[in-house]
């Protein structure tokens, strides 16, 4: 006998799953398989500067906004990646959720509208 909920299975005589309280059959049936769904993904941020990429995932990370950074996992393949732009990866561009692209480009609109060089407070000296 096993439970239809978790799956267990029972020596016969028991007729409810002592964990979830359901009455047991003789036969489960067949688990679903989970078929991925597929999201054409939009891009709201680029860019070849390291300091700019890591404060986007940081406000991408702190308003919960699921995201694929692109090419960033391959830019430190190839020499100069983190050095500005680099010609075999290109820039690396934040995807995300259809549904989350104009939250998205709102939280990083400041980002995206410093200079590419600079990234920070312009009167604050070093």
């Amino acid at each position: 006998m096993f439970c239809p909920n978790c799956r267990y299975e029972y020596k016969p005589g028991v007729t409810r799953c002592p964990d979830c309280n359901e009455l047991l059959v003789a036969e489960l049936p067949p688990e679903e398989k989970l078929v991925p769904e597929y999201i054409e993904l939009v891009t709201v941020f680029e860019s070849s500067n390291h300091s700019k990429i890591l404060i986007a995932k940081s406000i991408l990370d702190e308003s919960g906004i699921d995201y694929h950074p692109g090419s960033d996992a391959l830019v430190d393949l190839f020499g100069g990646g983190r050095l500005g732009f680099n010609p075999v990866t290109g820039a690396v561009k934040f995807q995300v959720r259809p549904d989350d692209a104009d939250t998205a480009r709102e939280l990083l609109a400041d980002l995206a509208n410093e200079p590419e060089e600079f990234v920070g407070d312009p009167d604050q000296d070093s």
